[in-house]
């Protein structure tokens, strides 16, 4: 054990010296795992003397680390030290599919238990700090593509057997418990009768949108903290619109506020033989809202010699609905 132990005191030693210097290094065979950005898990099984290459994603906003969960090999756990892990970065292939060169940034040997969950921060990024896990001193950089993980025998005098132990390796991204947000608009038509034209789609109307009652002047890609939101959109030109709505963990929510105008509307009801008139203009579309101007108006219904008049004055950002009922009595004494 003695001669052991002062093998991995040289391997230590001589890897400390090689740390920050570009190195070469061969595995018995790279394997590959693409790091997911909804924080799915990558399960592999590796060898004593294999590396993984973790290749990491371009859009890493949600991202704050990598956790890599192993499960030990028994005989492994049995032979303390015998196995070392060690992280490399800016890594390349050599002359064949097992030769690489890279920078070595982490070394230490597996402990004496059957797992151990490794952890990696994303540089300007913090994790929760598990007492159960060990923080690799090093945070990914915004220009790392991908890092390798590899492991490599540390101890000499080990049975043959050690030679066959496989790795279960999970690989799973840490996510903040953020997501995005994408608000969009859909305008109402412009009526062409009106004295008081609604805004077109492409003009510049002045909409003050609040988040949680803080006010936001771009609606595209804005991240929020994940649960429920309140939106309201204010508008001189559009009717006051409230929403609620989630936030998912690395997930885009998208949503549509259909903006109706403050141009008054009318609903008229009244018996099919009914003609209606709306400012001695007869409407010929009965079913479908009227879009009227602001002030004064009289709604005229006619049935056969039956007339009916009404009188209303109305007030912009209001629905008004006019209904003429016909009834039947029959009073018996």
């Amino acid at each position: 054990m003695k001669k052991a132990a002062s093998f991995l005191l040289q391997l230590i030693f001589l890897t400390s010296l090689s740390f920050l210097h570009a190195e070469n290094f061969r595995v018995m065979e790279m394997h590959q795992a693409v790091l997911q950005t909804d924080g799915s898990k990558t399960v592999l099984t590796v060898g004593i003397n294999d590396g993984v290459n973790i290749t990491l994603p371009e859009d890493r906003r949600f991202i704050q680390g990598i956790q890599i969960d192993l499960r030990i090999p028994k005989i492994i756990a049995s032979y303390r030290d015998s196995i070392a892990t060690t992280l490399w970065t800016d890594c390349v292939q050599g002359a064949s599919e097992i030769d690489f060169r890279g920078t070595k940034q982490y070394l230490d040997t597996v402990p004496p238990r059957l797992s151990q969950t490794l952890q990696l921060e994303c540089e300007g990024r913090s994790i929760k700090k598990d007492p159960y896990a060990t923080v690799i001193p090093y945070a990914v950089r915004e220009g790392d593509a991908s890092v390798v993980l590899r492991f490599q025998l540390a101890m000499k005098g080990v049975p043959a057997d050690l030679f066959d132990a496989l790795f279960d390796v999970e690989i799973k991204a840490i996510l903040s418990n953020e997501g995005l947000f994408s608000l969009d608009f859909e305008y109402p038509p412009v009526e062409d009768d009106l004295t008081e034209a609604e805004p077109q789609p492409d003009e510049e109307v002045p909409l003050l949108v609040y988040i949680d009652e803080i006010p936001y002047e771009e609606y595209q890609d804005i991240i929020l903290p994940a649960g429920i939101h309140h939106l309201s959109v204010i508008s001189e030109n559009y009717r006051n619109e409230v929403r609620t709505f989630s936030i998912e963990q690395a997930k885009k929510t998208e949503l549509s506020v259909e903006l109706k105008a403050v141009t008054p509307e009318l609903f008229l009801v009244a018996p099919e033989s009914a003609v209606i008139y709306l400012d001695d203009v007869l409407i010929e579309n009965r079913d479908e809202k009227q879009f009227i101007t602001s002030g004064k108006h009289v709604v005229r219904f006619v049935l056969a010699d039956y007339e009916l008049s009404k009188y209303f004055e109305a007030q912009n950002g209001k629905t008004y609905t006019l209904s003429m009922n016909v009834s039947l009595e029959m009073i018996e004494d």
